[in-house]
């Protein structure tokens, strides 16, 4: 059996088109177990009027805002041997859950697995192919993975399956992280020696929403990158020595991302974060917008209201 993983909270314009797309699946041997974080639309009575036995509903009194905490609670209910994970409003293609099965049974060397992704704008529908992330080998093992997410989180959660015992064994999702719990993840499934597959053919339609180029939300985010990688350095001090110029390089790029944003949002501080990216990994634009923000931050934000999806 395949579990169904789904944390969710006012989803009620999305958990629909979410169930038909586990409905269409070619495998029917599935249960869906939804966290709902105590949603305050109609979603929990839409999911009601499913009328599904497949589908295990917890509600939570208090909104968590911990996606963790969520889906811990899920896999802790989970009947089946594979935990795959979906949010409310993403859509499995008809042969997902399938296909990821078949490749898991097909290289027990691998304690989990992702797929490509299409990606559905959420305000015109339009779906978009996705640039192969990654090259097309069906097994990287952990020593082989590990370097590729350290340099950026290519792998989208709701195309992930796992082996229930995987997770279990690794402790789950840490708890103390509400944001980045996902990257956190998977270095640790490296860092105990998983070997992690890769399916090339898009198998989610990820949604999506818009939030704002310059949101606090988008900024919260990449500033608890920062805690994910100190964790890691603290609980993995031998690898994270090995790759210390790739994490020093991915560190100083959030910090330019940050700075990006928070001179959007016209914050103050904004020259230590630009100063930081220079500093751990020096190169000649970050020298520019370092130089840039000390004399005029006016007229970066001018430019970045033009060009801020091509700049970083």
């Amino acid at each position: 059996m395949i579990s169904i993983i789904t944390p969710c909270n006012n989803l009620k314009d999305y958990i629909h088109s979410t169930y038909k797309s586990i409905v269409a699946q070619t495998i029917k041997d599935w249960e869906w177990i939804i966290v709902d974080d105590a949603s305050t639309d109609n979603t929990v009575e839409i999911i009601r009027s499913f009328g599904d036995p497949h589908i295990k509903l917890v509600q939570w009194e208090f909104n968590t805002g911990n996606l963790s905490i969520l889906r811990n609670k899920g896999a802790q209910m989970a009947s089946g041997d594979f935990l795959a994970f979906l949010d409310g409003d993403d859509i499995c293609e008809p042969e997902r859950l399938k296909q990821q099965v078949d490749f898991l049974e097909k290289y027990p060397e691998a304690g989990w697995c992702h797929s490509n992704v299409r990606l559905l704008q959420d305000e015109t529908g339009i779906l978009q192919p996705r640039q192969q992330p990654l090259p097309n080998q069906p097994i990287f093992l952990a020593d082989e993975a590990l370097p590729i997410l350290l340099r950026k989180n290519y792998v989208y959660i709701s195309s992930v399956m796992v082996r229930r015992k995987v997770f279990m064994a690794i402790g789950g999702f840490d708890e103390d992280f509400n944001r980045c719990e996902d990257i956190d993840m998977w270095l640790r499934l490296c860092a105990h020696g998983y070997s992690m597959g890769y399916l090339a053919q898009p198998l989610l339609q990820y949604r999506i929403r818009q939030s704002g180029l310059f949101s606090s939300r988008n900024l919260e985010y990449l500033a608890k990158n920062f805690e994910v990688y100190a964790k890691f350095k603290k609980s993995t001090p031998e690898l994270y020595a090995r790759h210390e110029l790739i994490i020093r390089n991915y560190l100083s790029d959030n910090y330019l991302k940050i700075a990006i944003q928070m001179t959007g949002q016209k914050k103050k501080g904004t020259i230590s974060h630009f100063r930081n990216a220079f500093m751990l990994a020096p190169s000649v634009k970050k020298a520019v917008w370092l130089l840039a923000a000390v004399i005029s931050p006016g007229l970066i934000r001018n430019y970045l209201s033009k060009k801020i999806e091509t700049i970083v």
